[in-house]
């Protein structure tokens, strides 16, 4: 069986490293965003959607001001030092102080938050982390919070605007989102690629056939090798390892046909008293996935 879609690198976690994988094109919908465009992304004209562009210089309307995505403090050398990326417990203060006076925000630490909600002299740090002790003995989680919140994101529902660069060559400004279509993939139709699958990628201009073989994975561990700035539990062998994640990154159009299942037949012997598994095999002249686009 044939599977037509895209090719994907997918990563559960997005931490650990991903996987070489294919979405269904029958599992791709277009839906209108939920959480604004963001840069890089793939959208549709939602009066044309054969109308197909790039999304960038993507902003977000909070509080009725367009703000830069994404939040520019995380490109700020302090911001990696600071409570909001290390924690309350490891986080430098100094870098909060910087961060708070450049950005005009408002960090609130644990003990501001359980003053303000309790008061001074009725709670007592627990020892463990952000987890504090009322009088009563009752516990409580707390943490930071930002006034307004830093990083900021694209909160549910919320209008952006991108710059888009569509497929017809033109180039749109302040395109706002609530007139675009983007893609929503169904994990249905997600295929993570095994040994012995066959695949067959192809260009996203000409769909002219760049690579067909025979999927054979060297398997790698936890945090051990990387492609793209991406980790990676496996490589393609004999394959250039960056051309390689290219393809997925890039999301080129592919048919993956799996690897074919030993069938079985059960059957009882002449006595009719036991019962034994016989492996069905048929010789072939050349590999099954040399003659599949042949």
């Amino acid at each position: 069986m044939e599977l037509e879609g895209r090719l994907c690198f997918y990563s559960e976690t997005g931490t650990e490293g991903g996987y070489w994988a294919l979405q269904e094109s029958k599992y791709i919908k277009l839906v209108s965003p939920t959480f604004g465009v963001s840069n890089k992304q793939t959208v549709y004209d939602i009066e044309n959607d054969s109308r197909i562009g790039i999304a960038s210089k993507s902003e977000v309307l909070l509080n009725n001001k367009w703000l830069p995505l994404p939040d520019p403090i995380t490109q700020d050398s302090d911001y990696l030092e600071s409570s909001l990326y290390k924690g309350e417990e490891q986080g430098d203060f100094l870098a909060d102080d910087r961060l708070m006076e450049k950005y005009d925000f408002k960090i609130n630490y644990t003990e501001d938050r359980a003053n303000e909600k309790y008061g001074k002299g009725n709670w007592k740090f627990s020892g463990h982390g952000k987890e504090i002790i009322l009088k009563d003995g009752s516990k409580m989680s707390f943490g930071i919070t930002c006034s307004p919140s830093r990083p900021y994101g694209i909160p549910q529902n919320a209008i952006s605007r991108v710059t888009i660069n569509w497929n017809d060559g033109r180039i749109e400004e302040n395109r706002e989102s609530n007139t675009l279509l983007v893609e929503s993939w169904d994990y249905k139709g997600l295929h993570i690629l095994e040994n012995q699958d066959v695949l067959k990628i192809k260009d996203p201009e000409s769909l002219h056939c760049v690579w067909v073989g025979q999927i054979d994975l060297k398997q790698f561990g936890v945090f051990q090798e990387h492609a793209k700035g991406a980790w990676i539990h496996a490589e393609q062998k004999n394959f250039d390892r960056e051309k390689w994640a290219e393809y997925f990154f890039n999301k080129h159009p592919a048919i993956l046909k799996k690897k074919e299942k030993k069938h079985t037949t059960m059957y009882k012997s002449n006595g009719g008293q036991s019962t034994e598994l016989k492996n069905k095999t048929t010789i072939k002249q050349q590999p099954w996935w040399k003659r599949l686009w042949s």
